[in-house]
């Protein structure tokens, strides 16, 4: 027995004390005794004290002659009940048989709870429960010693899909219903949640926490991913400078095995693992206590194994006369040889398949064949790799014809040959490649090209020669080769081997004449021969001879070595990614899907080896089995399902086996219950019609529990996977040594990383040398942004090193933003200033842009600008940052957005040919700079000023990756064109240092002196410039995410490693320090801007947008937040709350996680909204301004998308308002503000600006992803009319960029732009160029014409090439569907449209779209009848 703990403050030396008793009489004793029991009245409430407690027992001392126990188990409400405690207690008797005082803690409690629940559900009071159980539809809890209700819908603010974590739980609620009639109580924990996040809500710091402590898990997450990776040590290998190493995917699912088997006591045969289940005596699952079991299952949980000690009754039902069950019958019954894959896809070879059909049996089952087989293709190297080892520098063609043929026992034949043009093989090469291939030269060819003037002297009509028939001028002689006794080779049995079909001619018929051997001899006298005959009627130098030699030779796939294999597997992976087929992650076999009715296996091979002759394709003797995915009817069990279902509401029940099979079970927590359960299950199955299902119930041995295990091995690979996804073109390290970098992990366990960098030998040395078990991915670059996020969200938060003392306040709440002083004749007073020194003219006619200039140049604090598509924001920042260094040249501004191609846009915009005042300098990575930004580049300056080639462009190294393509984003190779810039910015200085000359006063050979030396500059010239120019810079631009002081991560590392205190600067810093450490007179000059300016802020959390503000005494935030959101993941949100939940010691700070974790699950749509849009909402209407004006599309699809705007006050083209620039001129190259195309093509003719083709066809879900075929169909008719329109090839043909010439295509969905490129190969990109992309991808681009497929429907289709069944469905023929899925955000929408600057091609289906406001508005938009640009069409009016 456990001891009890003393009471440490009572006095148990004068309780024993003899003296205290001995000065008393026994009468005295007596009368003292009798005394005390009297005081105790049995059902009387009293207080006790807790004089000692263990975890069975609480001794309650209440002044009475013996002190009472009682249960622990009554004070589990209270977990911190300890010695000294004043508790109250009910006296149910004054002494037990043994003399013990009989009390109740519970029966205290209840007979004063009722009182207590009535006033704390009256004053509407928080009060305490503790959880003690579960029951149907939530938990029983104890307030006050009384047993209340608390839902399952009232445990928390959002679903609990595991209600036991309560258990034993103490929970703040409030009582929520109270019936007094039943004294029945419910409780709810949710209202207090709500409470308490309504509270917080309303204090600005809970979002600051939220996105402080999302950023700090993110960061934990990216450290996780940072920990070693064990690997295989003997399966690493170097192959062309490429690591190869083999992942340790080893496990603790054994140890998880031994555990259950020894705590249960059991022995092997008893354990059923593998299939899913083990049988325990009773009388040892009984022994278990909760926490073993506990323990032992939380164990197996984190290796994905689901064992719960819960005995089961398990069982199954199958539908006898289910289609699937009756085509395996069939199948065995006609000793067909087939098979089921693990998706339950019938497998069987075609010859097989079709003698199938023409059974009545099989035609009485009324099975639907689907059109589309798929098929698994051994592939190996062709002779061509080995030729390549052994002649290499020498064309050959290598040539397999796969025909069928019922003879044989594989139902094709396949015939191997190699054709050598020019030469023939010397002895010793034929006797090796004899050897391995059995080569055998079989026929010779000799080509006669006549020359043209010739060929018709000779009378062909009655060829008196003989010669063979002339076909294109050629005369080809063929001799055969009689064969010899064929080699003896090793074949792979299980695959067709040319050996059995070598008797089978498939020779040309016409060909009969044959050499008896192959020696050159003999074929060189038949040549002989008939070049005679040639020279004698046409002439000896009027021809052309080519020799080729034809060789057979058989299968061998034992002779390729590993580097050949692993060059085998780099080249078939990069020829046939974009074939749309499978490829094996080793390349030894690849799968492809066909028209088995149209096609057939052999042609199908026969056009892929001519294709890619470096493969050599097989097929498998006993007929080549191909997947066939049978759409079976559904069993007849779903009525069986509902009975059960009303029958046992807690009874599992799952269709499985293509439906033809249903399985349950049900788990109990005790055996009485599961042998109560047992015969009414059994009584239930029973009704059933037994010639129809065969109802089973599993059995168990005599004296057991049956227990189920399972072990989730597919999500365990699928997170393991996905981890190293994760990882993709990470750089890795063994220690220190960085080795290389992740290139490849599509053969998972195994991953490849390239190992070509300066480190190689080394790197190869140590892999041959040591042991080497770990690698480690080195992710500092990512771990560096995210440490400088959060140390700038820190900063702000705590108001500590930030420019702007105010930012932490106005940043989360732009109410709090500073006012412009004397608003309106402020406002007056600089716009007045800015039109007087206007840089660019267009915008002093452009009054929302200088009004907004005029508010960010005066806002004290902060400025927003509402930018939407094509208004001429990077216009607007160049005329913003002249304004503003205009008037305080020595001032820095940072102009900053998330990507490399907005800062460049607005950067370039500075340039001019009148002034030198701004002196910008891009700081970033050369190999991301956009053409406009390299000119701004500082090293590109810096290699100017040293005589070297500024303009040679790094590039990033290439990764060589088999991955797929990024379901998002297709794209050509079209897109990543690199143009140099026409000049650097210090040679458009110099220029206008050179306008500057005054050519009266000046002397004309001072001025051709000073000319020659800006044109011609010497070494010291242009150091003196370089100079100058870095010495009064002024504008800086970066992305946000680059700039910082402190390399954060690596100066902790030197720091923690007890060396002296020192920082590591940022790349960003280093040119900065450059830049400015002479001008302040300081090496490490602190970061500051007067201005920083951050462009495309929609997309930004408020993590990602804080880094640059920091730095800024003003900040001028442009964005549009009528275009996407930041892509943030509610998934992602939530278990980075969920890591910090498990990790957090700290009750108090674990609580309030869980807090913001309910917070984040009930507001998420809100956190979606782009903080740029809060702001907005939030800020003072004189420090926002909105831009009006769109200079990108025409006015037709303007109208489409101003509606967008209507609550910033509206969009306006600004090519037709206030004056038409000439939108509809014809000459739309010489004139920027046209909007002409000039293209006639089907339903488009020039004035078709805007185009919307209702599709009606049905959607189809793929995955998770959904496909809309009918749209496919209609934008490949539509790319092929533009492909045959003259008008379009004449247009496309002007334009000279890529991105001019460009068709965008755009999709919601990924698996919708896969079909669409697919589609897309069948045209050639140089006459139809495409860009396919999603919206997402395509924010901040724009194309002339874009195309914008829906997908989603008003009706749905199951399969490809589902036919319409108007009698069961009559309006569509196919099932109805509401959803409008990803398409839904109006942001989305608007994105896709407002990309299209002459034409915009809408396909979608308007009876689904049309229920949604937003839609309907863009279709009566273009529908309307004064409407001229606009064009709708139905897809049976085009034809489809």
């Amino acid at each position: 027995m456990e001891s009890i703990r003393i009471m440490e403050d009572f006095n148990w030396e004068a309780y024993e004390s003899s003296q205290t008793l001995s000065s008393l009489s026994a009468e005295e004793l007596e009368k003292a005794y009798n005394g005390i029991t009297n005081t105790v009245k049995k059902e009387e409430i009293v207080d006790g004290t807790v004089i000692a407690m263990n975890k069975r027992e609480v001794v309650v001392n209440i002044g009475y002659k013996s002190d009472g126990i009682i249960s622990a188990s009554e004070f589990r409400y209270n977990p911190d009940l300890k010695v000294g405690d004043i508790v109250e207690v009910l006296v149910e008797n004054g002494s037990s048989k043994n003399g013990q005082l009989i009390l109740s803690h519970r029966k205290a409690r209840s007979k004063k709870a009722w009182e207590k629940v009535n006033q704390a559900y009256e004053n509407n009071e928080t009060i305490s429960c503790y959880v003690k159980s579960r029951i149907k539809g939530g938990m029983i809890v104890d307030i006050y010693g009384f047993e209340a209700f608390l839902p399952a819908s009232q445990i928390d603010i959002v679903r609990v899909s595991d209600l036991d974590v309560y258990i034993g739980k103490n929970l703040d609620v409030k009582i929520n219903k109270i019936n007094k009639e039943f004294k029945n109580v419910v409780v709810s924990h949710k209202i207090v949640m709500t409470e308490k996040l309504q509270k917080k809500s309303s204090d600005k710091t809970l979002l600051k926490d939220i996105w402080q402590k999302h950023t700090e898990v993110q960061e934990q997450i990216l450290r996780q991913r940072t920990a070693p990776l064990a690997i295989v040590p003997s399966k690493t290998e170097i192959i062309n400078e490429k690591l190869h190493v083999v992942l340790d995917t080893s496990d603790n699912t054994e140890q998880i095995k031994n555990d259950i088997i020894q705590t249960l006591d059991i022995t092997d045969n008893d354990c059923h693992f593998d299939d899913g289940y083990i049988f325990a005596p009773i009388t040892n699952w009984n022994k278990l206590d909760e926490l073993t079991k506990y323990r032992i299952s939380t164990k197996a949980n984190k290796e994905y194994v689901s064992f719960t000690f819960s005995p089961v009754i398990d069982g199954k039902i199958t539908d006898k006369k289910a289609q699937f069950t009756e085509v395996k019958e069939l199948l065995e019954k006609l000793e067909i040889d087939y098979d089921f894959d693990k998706n339950r896809r019938l497998q069987i070879s075609i010859n097989d398949l079709n003698k199938l059909k023409d059974y009545d049996e099989f035609s009485k089952l009324q099975i639907a064949l689907p059109e589309i087989a798929s098929a698994i293709i051994p592939t190996y190297p062709s002779i061509l790799y080995y030729l390549e080892r052994i002649c290499p520098n020498h064309n050959f063609k290598n040539i397999e014809t796969f025909r069928d043929y019922k003879k044989t026992k594989s139902g094709v034949i396949i015939n191997k040959q190699l054709v050598v043009e020019g030469g023939y093989f010397k002895n010793d090469v034929l006797v090796e490649l004899e050897e391995i291939f059995a080569l055998r030269m079989c026929k010779v060819e000799f080509d006669f090209t006549i020359d043209k003037d010739f060929i018709h002297k000779y009378d062909w009509t009655k060829n008196i020669f003989g010669l063979p028939k002339e076909k294109n001028g050629t005369i080809t002689f063929r001799r055969k080769i009689k064969e010899k006794k064929a080699v003896d080779i090793i074949y792979d049995e299980d695959l067709v081997s040319e050996g059995e079909i070598i008797e089978e001619s498939i020779n040309e018929k016409n060909e009969i004449e044959y050499f008896n051997s192959q020696s050159t001899d003999d074929f060189h006298f038949e040549y002989t021969l008939d070049r005679q005959i040639i020279d004698k009627i046409f002439g000896r130098d009027n021809y052309v001879v080519t020799e080729r030699y034809f060789y057979e030779y058989k299968e061998n796939r034992k002779w390729a070595t590993t580097e050949e294999l692993d060059r085998f597997n780099d080249q078939i992976h990069t020829e046939l990614r974009n074939k749309d087929i499978g490829i094996e992650r080793t390349g030894s076999s690849i799968g492809i899907d066909f028209n088995w009715r149209e096609t057939s296996l052999p042609e199908l091979l026969t056009q892929l080896s001519q294709e890619f002759g470096f493969i050599d394709f097989a097929l498998y003797k006993r007929g080549h089995k191909c997947n066939f995915d049978i759409k079976y009817k559904k069993a007849e069990l779903t009525g069986i399902m509902d009975e059960l279902h009303d029958a046992f509401e807690d009874l599992n029940i799952e269709l499985v086996k293509k439906g033809t099979e249903l399985s349950f079970f049900k788990e109990f927590n005790n055996i009485e219950d599961l042998i109560a359960f047992k015969p009414i299950l059994s009584h239930k199955l029973n009704s059933f019609d037994s010639s129809r299902y065969s109802c089973i119930i599993s059995d168990v041995p005599s004296g057991c529990v049956k227990l189920l295990y399972h072990y989730d091995k597919q999500s365990r690979d699928g997170e393991r996977i996905e981890a190293v996804n994760e990882l993709k073109s990470a750089d890795f390290l063994v220690g220190d040594l960085l080795i290389g970098k992740l290139i490849r992990i599509t053969a998972y366990p195994e991953i490849v990383l390239d190992i070509s960098g300066d480190n190689y030998e080394i790197t190869k040395q140590l892999f041959e040398d040591a042991n080497v078990e770990y690698i480690t991915p080195d992710l500092s670059g990512d771990l560096e942004k995210l440490a400088r996020l959060k140390e700038s969200l820190n900063r702000i938060i705590q108001g500590r090193d930030v420019e702007n003392i105010s930012l932490g306040d106005f940043i989360f709440d732009a109410s709090k933003a500073g006012g412009i002083k004397d608003f309106e004749e402020s406002i007056r007073l600089e716009e007045q200033e800015i039109s007087k020194h206007i840089l660019n003219g267009k915008i002093d006619k452009n009054q929302p842009q200088k009004t907004a200039i005029a508010k960010a140049l005066l806002a004290p604090d902060i400025a927003l600008i509402q930018g939407p598509p094509g208004t001429g924001k990077s216009t607007a920042i160049a005329e913003l940052i002249w304004q503003h260094t205009r008037k305080s040249p020595d001032k820095k501004i940072l102009l900053t957005s998330e990507t490399n191609l907005a800062v460049d846009n607005a950067i370039d915009r500075v340039v001019n040919q009148y002034h030198n005042l701004i002196k910008p300098i891009r700081i970033g990575d050369e190999s991301r700079l956009e053409t406009e930004g390299l000119q701004f580049s500082y090293s590109a300056m810096y290699r100017w000023a040293k005589g070297e080639d500024w303009n040679a462009k790094k590039k990033n190294v290439s990764i060589d990756d088999d991955d797929d393509e990024e379901e998002n984003d297709v794209h050509s190779d079209m897109d990543s064109i690199y143009e140099a810039p026409e000049k650097l910015i210090l040679l458009n200085w110099m220029e206008n240092v050179g306008r500057r000359l005054d050519s009266e006063k000046m002397p004309s050979e001072a001025q051709e002196l000073w000319k020659d030396l800006l044109e011609n500059p010497t070494s010291e010239l242009k150091n003196l410039f370089f100079d100058n120019y870095i010495k009064n810079c002024n504008v800086i631009g970066a992305t946000c995410s680059s700039i910082g002081q402190k390399n954060i991560i690596m100066s902790e590392s030197i720091e923690s490693s007890g060396k002296r205190n020192r920082f590591v600067p940022t790349k960003f810093y280093r040119i900065y320090r450059q830049i400015f450490s002479e001008k302040e007179g300081v090496y490490n000059p602190k970061i500051y801007f007067d201005m920083v300016i951050q462009d495309e802020s929609s997309k930004s959390t408020p993590a990602e947008l804080s880094l640059p503000l920091i730095y800024g005494k003003k900040n001028v935030i442009i964005g549009d937040h009528r275009q996407l959101p930041p892509m943030l993941s509610r998934e992602s949100f939530i278990n980075s709350f969920d890591y910090l939940i498990k990790r957090e010691k700290n009750d108090d700070e674990r609580e309030k996680m869980k807090e913001l974790k309910s917070y984040v699950l009930k507001n998420f749509k809100s956190l979606e909204i782009s903080h740029f849009e809060r702001l907005f909402t939030q800020i003072d209407v004189n420090l926002k301004g909105v831009f009006n004006y769109q200079f990108r599309m025409h006015p037709a699809i303007n109208d489409v998308i101003k509606q967008f705007y209507k609550d910033e006050g509206g969009l306006e083209c600004g090519l037709t308002n206030p004056i038409d620039l000439g939108v509809d001129d014809p000459d739309y190259i010489n004139n920027g503000a046209s909007r002409y195309h000039g293209i006639t093509a089907g339903p488009i003719d020039p004035e078709t600006h805007v185009l919307w083709i209702d599709s009606s066809s049905p959607e189809m879900l793929d995955g998770t992803s959904r496909v809309n075929y009918g749209e496919v169909a209609i934008i490949k008719k539509l790319l092929t009319e533009l492909n045959e329109s003259e008008s379009f090839h004449e247009y496309i043909n002007k334009w000279e960029s890529v991105e001019d010439k460009q068709i965008g295509l755009i999709s919601f969905y990924g698996k919708q732009l896969r079909l669409l490129k697919e589609m897309t190969k069948e045209f050639d990109n140089s006459q139809i160029p495409v860009r396919v992309s999603t919206v997402d991808r395509f924010q901040g681009m724009e194309r002339n014409i874009i195309i914008v497929s829906m997908v989603r429907s008003h009706c749905i289709q199951n399969e490809k090439n589902q036919k319409p069944n108007f009698e069961r469905y009559p309006e569509d023929g196919y099932s109805k569907q509401e959803g409008l899925g990803f398409a839904q955000s109006p942001n989305r929408l608007n994105v896709a449209l407002s990309r299209a600057k002459r034409l915009l091609i809408i396909v979608g289906d308007s009876k689904l779209f049309r229920t949604k406001d937003i839609y309907e508005n863009v279709y009566q938009t273009i529908a309307a009848p004064n409407n001229v640009y606009g064009k709708i069409l139905t897809a049976s009016e085009y034809g489809l």
